[in-house]
Order: C-alpha cells, then sequence, then structure tokens
C-alpha cells in the first residue's frame, strides 16, 4: 500500500499480514508546482523515478512493471525498471506532459526491507 509521502508499506489486503510479496509505488511529477516565479519553461525534461530504501536482490525485477501516465489516466509509456531501480523518463516531452504519475507494481523476492524503520520509496 502507499502511504502518505509515497512511502511504501507492504501489507496483504486479504490478510493484513505483512509484509506481502507484492507491493507497489506510485508518484506524481509535476515541475510547475516548485515554480516560484509565476513563468514557463524552467523544466526542459524528465529524467528518472528511482525506488529508493530497498534492496534490489529482494525485487523480481523481471515480474515487476512500470508505467507512466497523464492526469487523466492515459498510459504515455511502459518503461522497464532498471538493475537500478529506476524508470527512464527521458522520452516523454515535459513541453507535451507537464504533470505525469509514474506507477511501480513490485513483486518481492523478499519483504526484509518492511520494517518499523525502513521505509522504502519511489522518487
Amino acid at each position: 500500500a502507499l502511504g502518505d509521502a509515497g512511502i511504501l508499506f507492504s501489507v496483504d489486503p486479504g490478510t493484513g499480514a505483512t509484509p506481502c510479496v507484492h507491493s507497489g509505488a506510485a508518484v506524481t511529477l509535476k515541475p510547475s508546482d516548485f515554480y516560484c516565479d509565476g513563468a514557463s519553461g524552467h523544466v526542459q525534461g524528465y529524467t528518472e523515478a528511482r525506488l529508493e530504501g530497498l534492496d534490489l536482490s529482494h525485487v523480481n525485477l523481471a515480474a515487476s512493471a512500470a508505467v507512466v501516465t497523464g492526469p487523466d489516466g492515459t498510459v504515455l509509456a511502459t518503461p522497464a525498471l532498471t538493475a537500478a531501480g529506476t524508470v527512464d523518463l527521458s522520452g516523454i516531452s515535459a513541453a507535451d506532459h507537464p504533470a505525469i504519475t509514474v506507477t511501480v507494481q513490485l513483486v518481492l523476492n523478499s519483504a526484509a526491507d518492511f520494517t518499523a524503520t525502513n521505509h522504502p520509496a519511489l522518487v
């Protein structure tokens, strides 16, 4: 389940047990929210989204998936999740798509990264 600030929690929805071997995260990128001068055109392009706080040897990357959507839910891209835990966004035009959401569905080999003090996230 995705909690506040994009923090990932591993919970089995059927049983409430934790951890679960399936998890996911989403992050919405809207660069204009960070402009302080009211002008446009500051952002020249997107680069990547990445998983953090997660040992990638605990993720079955081949079975995991990523999708990039526009604000209306239109699928813009389905990039691969790399061995480094990143999603390449460089092929998506920031001018054509000033806001995007990156969603990653993970299949875990181990849920050891989900502890009371470690909260994996997609950033």
